[in-house]
């Protein structure tokens, strides 16, 4: 009964962010999810932060991570000319959305447009509208970059504080001080700054 729970809530498949738990039918990997709760943050805050969360998917994912430590294995693993165009992984929070959407930017929202879609999904819609990727997921984020599947642009959110608020406030720093270099590099931005690699696309 238990694993029957955990499955209605939980998935693991290698299309869809390289085969990290997720919650099901979403991009959101577990792991974040847990991040967010060992650094305090309340579920109330998730749930704002993912409004198409419920708190049984968060209590899946306690339930996954305990379910592990007892015996499973866990592998935690082009802008266009006038206005920017970014598409935003659904690992990434809400607040930062609205955010960039009150500044007049063309955002695309996975979890809006296609919640759960698969990794490959994600890089075609990348590529064939031209968006800069933003992603809160390390694995995916320098995956891609390494094997040059988005050549638009990546934006790496890797924050310490895994507030929404400061993360936001990282984005606003990389738009206000390194916008016009989003464009053709793979960018991480954590509190301490940002690191610009450029980006070179692999045949």
């Amino acid at each position: 009964m238990f694993q029957d729970n955990l499955s209605k809530r939980i998935e693991i498949n290698p299309k869809i962010m390289f085969g990290k738990p997720v919650i099901k039918g979403t991009r959101i990997p577990v792991e974040i999810i847990l991040r967010k709760l060992s650094r305090n943050i309340s579920i109330d805050k998730i749930l704002q932060d993912y409004p198409h969360l419920t708190r049984k998917d968060i209590q899946a994912a306690l339930e996954y991570a305990a379910e592990s430590v007892h015996g499973e294995e866990v592998h935690l693993l082009r802008a266009v000319k006038w206005i920017m165009k970014f598409l935003i992984d659904e690992s990434v929070e809400k607040p930062i959305v609205d955010w960039l959407r009150v500044q007049k930017y063309d955002v695309m929202y996975v979890a809006e447009s296609s919640s759960g879609i698969t990794d490959e999904e994600v890089i075609k819609v990348a590529n064939s509208e031209n968006r800069i990727l933003i992603t809160n997921d390390k694995d995916f984020g320098e995956l891609i970059f390494r094997q040059g599947r988005i050549t638009q642009g990546i934006l790496l959110i890797r924050a310490v504080n895994e507030e929404s608020s400061n993360k936001l406030r990282l984005v606003k720093e990389v738009l206000e001080k390194a916008k016009k270099k989003l464009e053709g590099n793979f960018m991480v931005v954590n509190e301490v700054g940002i690191r610009i690699r450029k980006i070179y696309q692999k045949n």
